[in-house]
């Protein structure tokens, strides 16, 4: 699917490996908040599952958020902003995600990345990313 580049189980993937945020975002900090809950948490526990955004221009990406005492693995996931390093869309969990993306795929078209079928303005996603 070329609408979210995701990432493989090693090296040998198209989109790379699943990998830890700090491999994406060398800057990020020790803690990222997640917009939407005003809630910090630490940037070692997201584990990146997209590589980079679906048009390649930038670091803007889906990461899982790896809580502690969460039940059967349903991590929540969240988009991060490269430039800002805040968590500004969260999700419930990945089958969520999945969810979306297949309900929005177009057979013969290029589909829509989540984020852009969330947040169909182009104005309302760079208020996000740069806010």
């Amino acid at each position: 699917m070329d609408c979210e580049p995701i990432g493989g189980v090693d090296d040998n993937s198209p989109c790379a490996d699943i990998r830890n945020v700090h491999d994406l975002i060398p800057d990020i900090p020790s803690e990222v908040l997640l917009v939407e809950t005003n809630e910090w948490i630490r940037s070692a526990t997201l584990i990146s599952f997209t590589m980079f955004d679906a048009g390649d221009s930038s670091n803007n990406h889906w990461v899982f958020i790896c809580d502690d005492n969460v039940k059967n693995h349903e991590y929540r996931v969240g988009f991060i902003s490269q430039d800002t390093k805040k968590i500004i869309k969260t999700l419930s969990n990945f089958e969520e995600w999945l969810n979306i993306l297949w309900k929005n795929e177009q057979h013969g078209e290029m589909s829509l990345p989540v984020f852009h079928v969330l947040y169909p303005s182009f104005d309302e996603r760079v208020l996000l990313m740069n806010g």
